[in-house]
């Protein structure tokens, strides 16, 4: 090795040095209630439902393979290779044709479970007050009705990290790398299935807890016509799931704040995070936006005093 290294050899080997000495000291660390995972850097989207977590008291840490990510204050930053190693993996879950980080975050939360018995929280998760799981062994939610072969949501998962559903999460997961599957086969499919089969499907919590807008309605957060709707819908939620997948299918602009009135604009006011996002969506112009999934009107109010910032 000669004495003369590119600026960028250089910051590769600090990058690494740093994760080194960050993962030694993992161990020692008091795992975290809550955790989860991100691969790359942060929109203000997501920033803003990680901002919450910490702004009611909740302890959160980010596993990532990025060396420098920006997250906010009071979320730890944790080396995600002390979960997985192989980051490889990340470019080889494929969902409806295309690499998944979504997919590939399925097998990650259950090789975390197993490793450290943190609960899993999705990274578009809003906290809505603080949450105290220390005393359950079992934290999980429905997101549709039993019937349903994807009723229980794997956003929020607590299981014991020895429990043998656990070790049968990992393996399904593991299983499917480099296989094209559709969306959620990993995810709630298979938690669905597997509570059934370790029978610990009475375990899940009613819709309203963790999934009070469905999927579907994703929107309805993001609309000030809605808001009186979603504040009744999440009044006694401990989490609200903001449905990320949805947002990229509809071509939602992470970089812009919801409208002046709505449920998430005001969220991002509480938590601090306004000022990241790079303008504002006015209400006319993001009902245009998600014209073609807006089905449902019934909870629409026309007036609601408020008027969008310019």
């Amino acid at each position: 090795m000669t004495s003369q290294q590119s600026p960028q050899v250089n910051g590769l080997q600090r990058a690494k040095h740093f994760w080194r000495n960050f993962s030694r000291r993992l161990p020692r660390l008091r795992p975290p209630e809550f955790a989860t995972f991100w691969n790359g850097p942060l929109d203000s989207l997501t920033y803003s439902c990680l901002a919450s977590f910490p702004y009611y008291g909740a302890r959160l840490r980010l596993y990532t393979y990025a060396a420098d990510i920006d997250v906010p204050d009071g979320v730890e930053i944790a080396d995600a290779r002390s979960i997985c190693r192989d980051e490889t993996l990340v470019g080889r879950y494929i969902a409806d044709g295309r690499v998944s980080d979504a997919k590939f975050s399925n097998l990650f939360r259950y090789e975390m479970i197993q490793q450290t018995g943190s609960c899993w929280v999705d990274t578009d998760i809003i906290c809505l007050r603080k949450p105290d799981f220390s005393n359950e062994a079992f934290v999980f939610g429905r997101q549709l009705d039993p019937s349903d072969a994807s009723s229980i949501n794997n956003a929020v998962l607590k299981l014991p990290k020895d429990h043998r559903i656990v070790a049968d999460l990992v393996d399904r997961a593991k299983a499917s790398v480099d296989l094209d599957q559709l969306w959620g086969v990993i995810g709630p499919t298979l938690l669905t299935e597997m509570t059934k089969v370790h029978g610990l499907d009475a375990q899940a919590r009613d819709i309203p807890h963790f999934y009070p807008i469905v999927f579907d309605h994703f929107w309805k957060p993001l609309l000030p016509d809605y808001r009186r709707a979603v504040d009744k819908a999440t009044h006694d939620a401990t989490f609200l799931h903001l449905w990320h997948e949805f947002f990229r299918r509809s071509s939602y602009d992470k970089s812009a704040c919801a409208p002046v009135g709505s449920f998430f604009h005001d969220m991002c006011r509480r938590v601090g995070t306004f000022d990241r996002f790079s303008h504002v969506y006015e209400a006319g112009e993001l009902r245009t936006v998600l014209s073609g999934w807006i089905r449902d009107d019934a909870d629409r109010e026309t007036d609601t005093g408020v008027t969008d910032l310019k």
